[in-house]
């Protein structure tokens, strides 16, 4: 019992003005999931819950250091597509502030949409071969059969399960055994996020490598611009190279 006091607490305290900007009893879940993130150093981001009212031109938002909802200008961050998600009733949000107006939003993240499992496919291409030119190449794979084709050059779904606590787990399992000399395709192999962070309107995925049991150390982090969030559509570009994810659905226990 000990060890739920401050989530009772906490939830205990936000009840009466989440009920006030929400209606919805799982926003309660949701912001006490949400408190345990982490934010940093030098992230300008506003983060809270949005509140009746939010359109195009308005944003209001309850945010973490405020006891009544803030109001804040979006119509040129819509104007400009820095508006990412559709912000609803409870949702929690990141938003930037502008440079000259701390009440003009630069960039607004929809944190809640932005969770879940996020896919798309790589389709491989065969191995080059010492005297095999690329156009030879080329010339086999228009020969192949189409049954051939199918199983040989079968896409593969990567991508990444975003979830509350700044934790990432990576989709699509990467075989060593298909990846060495002897296989006649070569897939990409894609990072195997495990950490997520906002900094400033951007999404930061961290690789981690776990040297011992307790013991994590950062091998890579890629920043991530948005580019699109939808309902069932994120598209990111990472160091120039965009890649459009599409929303797979949870299989619901039976």
């Amino acid at each position: 019992m000990r060890k739920q006091f401050p989530t009772l607490l906490l939830t205990a305290l936000l009840l009466p003005v989440l009920l006030s900007c929400s209606h919805r009893q799982e926003d309660i879940k949701n912001i006490a999931a949400d408190s345990t993130l982490t934010r940093l150093p030098g992230d300008s981001c506003i983060y809270g819950l949005a509140c009746d009212g939010c359109n195009d031109t308005l944003l209001i938002v309850l945010t973490d250091v405020a006891a009544d909802p803030d109001t804040f200008q979006v119509l040129t961050a819509t104007e400009e597509h820095q508006v990412f998600g559709r912000p609803r009733i409870g949702d929690r949000l990141a938003v930037l502030p502008s440079s000259d107006d701390m009440w003009q939003a630069a960039v607004v993240v929809n944190l809640e949409q932005m969770k879940g499992t996020w896919c798309y496919e790589v389709r491989p291409q065969l191995r080059e071969r010492a005297g095999i030119t690329a156009e030879m190449r080329e010339r086999l794979e228009q020969r192949m059969p189409d049954s051939v084709r199918r199983k040989l050059l079968a896409p593969r779904e990567y991508g990444f399960r975003l979830e509350s606590g700044n934790v990432v787990v990576p989709v699509g399992n990467f075989r060593e055994a298909e990846h060495s000399a002897n296989s006649p395709v070569i897939y990409e192999k894609p990072p195997r996020y495990q950490q997520w962070h906002v900094l400033n309107g951007k999404l930061l995925l961290t690789e981690v490598r776990r040297d011992a049991p307790g013991q994590a150390a950062t091998t890579k982090t890629d920043t991530a611009t948005f580019v699109a969030l939808r309902r069932d559509t994120l598209v990111l570009s990472i160091g120039g190279k965009q890649t459009s994810y599409y929303r797979k659905e949870e299989k619901k226990a039976q």
